[in-house]
């Protein structure tokens, strides 16, 4: 996975220096790479983290789908609709991450949460410096 990241680095570089160079506007650049990783990444991890059917080819399908869509919505939505690019992206993602989840659970039925700890100490337990000492490991 490190050698993968290493050698897609250099091509992702290229391509950034080359696109700057011919269409120089590096602040709508930068709009675009939050946008980018907002459309492609909100859904999965807000239900990632509140919903128990989240799985992972949930998660990589609204990455995908997410990010290229806005991506491509950059360069072809006309420039009297601007602003739907940024928010047509995020919302079809999330609807796909849900559709995903739903045909893929029996394949992969979601995260399964190993070692929640939801034990609260008593006050003065936390006061004293004692928190963990009454504390009962869950039985599995």
């Amino acid at each position: 996975m490190l050698i993968l990241t290493r050698c897609v680095t250099i091509p992702v570089m290229l391509s950034g220096l080359l696109l700057g160079a011919a269409i120089p506007r590096p602040g709508i650049y930068l709009i675009l790479a939050f946008d980018i990783v907002f459309a492609g990444l909100w859904a999965p991890l807000t239900l990632g983290l509140f919903w128990k059917k989240a799985n992972w080819p949930a998660a990589i399908a609204s990455i995908v789908v997410g990010s290229t869509l806005r991506l491509v919505l950059y360069y072809t939505i006309p420039a009297e609709y601007a602003g739907l690019d940024t928010f047509i992206p995020p919302i079809v993602s999330f609807v796909l991450f849900i559709i995903v989840a739903l045909l893929t659970q029996k394949k992969d039925p979601g995260f399964k949460r190993h070692g929640v700890v939801d034990y609260v100490p008593p006050e003065e337990d936390v006061v004293n410096g004692e928190d963990l000492k009454n504390y009962v490991p869950p039985s599995s």
